[in-house]
């Protein structure tokens, strides 16, 4: 499916998990919250194993203390910090799989 930011924001495309390619300047969490979404922003570019990738959640999100590092917990803290709709903008996620 071909979609373009704007029309992801515009909700004029399925929701979704979209890969986006372009301008690194470019400030996505700014037009998404100027269009009414929550933006959630993840660096893992210095990221080496599981802990490290939960640590990063924790500090770049402002997890409270009590956050448990696995995807359970992760799914649960998703569905508490999101009221609104919510884009994820997730730089160099890449090289986890690597």
């Amino acid at each position: 499916m071909t979609a373009t930011y704007e029309s992801i924001l515009a909700g004029t495309t399925s929701k979704g998990i979209y890969r986006w390619i372009g301008d690194s300047g470019r400030d996505l969490a700014g037009q998404a919250v100027e269009a009414g979404w929550e933006a959630l922003s993840l660096d893992t570019s210095a990221v080496k194993d599981q802990e490290g990738f939960y640590e990063e959640l924790s500090i770049s999100w402002g997890l409270p203390p009590w956050f448990g590092n696995n995807l359970d917990a992760l799914f649960d803290i998703l569905g508490e910090i999101t009221s609104a709709p919510t884009v994820l903008i997730w730089d160099d996620l890449g090289h986890l799989g690597a």
